[in-house]
């Protein structure tokens, strides 16, 4: 039900709870949109979760890249040497990333500019909510420049209705404007 409803989508938010296999629908909307390279953005603790996803239920082509040790000089070297290596190699590139990295200036520069992905995955987007927060802003900066959007949370409104607006900025500025 989740594949249909996106299909047609530029941008969605899957408000599913947990243990229902969101990360398995993200990895069928990946073959689904044949997306050519896939950021995934996450808390920290969740990240090495993706490469296992990928195995799981993947199509065999993808190239997972779990950046979660690394100052982010290294993470942006290794983010640009695997994107280019897996064009090269003609294999679908996974990134994965944590929120509290990916808006530091080496990563930024990277992402905003010279390797824009097919498709961001805002993995639990409520940790987006802040929109004064610097990884909120960052999100809606890369989310105009990525063809799909994807959001994924059990929880989209932990405290009030007002947790939305950062989250559709990031997801469909068309939402709020």
């Amino acid at each position: 039900a989740a594949l249909d409803f996106i299909r047609d989508k530029q941008a969605a938010l899957l408000d599913c709870g947990m243990g229902t296999g969101k990360s398995r629908m993200v990895v069928e909307a990946t073959k689904l949109w044949d997306t050519r390279y896939t950021l995934v953005l996450c808390p920290l603790s969740v990240a090495p979760a993706w490469r296992k996803q990928f195995g799981l239920f993947g199509a065999g082509d993808e190239d997972v890249l779990v950046l979660d040790k690394r100052s982010t000089a290294l993470k942006a070297d290794a983010l640009k040497a695997h994107v280019e290596k897996c064009r090269a190699m003609q294999r679908h590139a996974v990134v994965v990333i944590n929120y509290d990295a990916v808006w530091r200036p080496a990563l930024e520069k990277l992402l905003l500019h010279k390797l824009t992905p097919d498709l961001v995955v805002f993995d639990e987007v409520h940790r987006i909510k802040s929109p004064s927060g610097k990884a909120s802003r960052f999100c809606a900066r890369l989310a105009v420049r990525a063809k799909r959007r994807l959001g994924l949370t059990g929880t989209p409104m932990p405290h009030s209705p007002l947790d939305v607006y950062a989250e559709f900025r990031a997801l469909d500025t068309s939402v709020f404007g």
